[in-house]
């Protein structure tokens, strides 16, 4: 693969880790959660539960955009500057962890809110 096809894809999931950060973030997050306020909360997971699944859906495209965007700035400049590469490609990758991390807890939110024996 050459450097251009590497940049471009690099590029590409960067963007989409754009689009589906703000999406997900911005968009689905601030409709849901009430900050301050666990029953506006819990009734909004209630009442919106396909956006809450779509949220988390979401989040689990981030997790893989930020993946990809780690190993692709790893890949171009790994050749140049390899400690810096690996730090990218380590903090990117530990992103994708705490991001990671989010969507089980998101799910978790869910699993409690659709089971009432909890």
């Amino acid at each position: 693969m050459t450097i251009t096809t590497t940049a471009r894809l690099t590029g590409a999931a960067y963007l989409a880790l754009a689009v589906t950060g703000a999406i997900g973030f911005l968009a689905i997050r601030s409709a849901l959660l009430v900050a301050g306020d666990t029953a506006s909360t819990l009734e909004n997971l209630t009442t919106q539960s396909a956006l809450a699944h779509g949220g988390v859906a979401l989040e689990l495209l981030i997790v893989v955009t930020q993946a990809l965007a780690a190993w692709g700035f790893y890949a171009l400049f790994h050749r140049d500057s390899p400690v810096a590469a690996f730090g990218v490609a380590a903090f990117g990758m530990a992103n994708a962890v705490a991001i990671l991390s989010s969507a089980v807890f998101m799910s978790t939110a869910l699993a409690v809110v659709d089971d009432a024996s909890l």
